[in-house]
């Protein structure tokens, strides 16, 4: 197991791959859930770099039942968090829609932007600070060396920045949502994988 704390360095915590790569968003029919990965924000009303933290931690167990039957089981969360300073900075340019600031902009099946109102930001319903957990085990046997069936079975909870509130989605062209206010909320994702191994040599 290990734990991590950083100020202006997501990826130190954050799942491999994802920062720089895309922040996590969930669509479920009229709702999703959203979040950013930084390293920092410039805010021009400051005119000062506001460093996010990020902090989590990560374990696994692995148990052998028998020489060639294993069971393993893995979990982590972790949990990024805006100054005031840095919220303020990035609620204000979403008033402004189709300006960039998204968590959509990599995803091309979701492409687009999301924007609120002055006044949901005056009441502090855009809020970017999020969680993420995941929990999940997997199950292995072994028929001979090289040959092994294996069941992974994952849950993945959003907690989404803005949960709660009401946001209008501006889709790109050729995306899969259409452009309509969507309520945000905390998102969950399952999954199931059966694989069955063959080493050849």
């Amino acid at each position: 197991m290990a734990g991590t704390y950083t100020q202006g360095a997501a990826r130190y915590v954050a799942p491999a791959g994802a920062t720089g790569a895309f922040s996590p968003v969930r669509f479920n029919g009229q709702n999703f859930g959203y979040g950013f990965f930084t390293d920092g924000v410039f805010s021009n009303a400051t005119g000062e770099l506001q460093l996010t933290t990020v902090w989590g931690f990560i374990a696994a167990y692995d148990h052998q039942w028998l020489p060639n039957f294993r069971t393993s089981i893995h979990g982590s969360y972790f949990r990024v968090e805006y100054g005031d300073n840095a919220n303020l900075a990035i609620c204000n340019a979403q008033t402004t829609p189709n300006i960039g600031i998204s968590p959509f902009a990599t995803a091309s099946a979701v492409g687009g932007s999301i924007a609120f109102t002055p006044v949901q930001v005056a009441q502090g319903q855009c809020n970017n600070n999020f969680n993420w957990w995941v929990i999940g085990f997997r199950t292995q046997y072994n028929f001979t060396p090289w040959f092994y069936v294996s069941f992974d079975v994952i849950y993945q909870k959003l907690e989404s920045a803005s949960n709660g509130t009401v946001a209008t989605y501006t889709a790109l062209a050729g995306t899969a949502k259409p452009t309509a206010f969507y309520a945000i909320q905390n998102q969950d994702n399952y999954g199931l994988r059966i694989r069955v191994h063959r080493n050849i040599e």
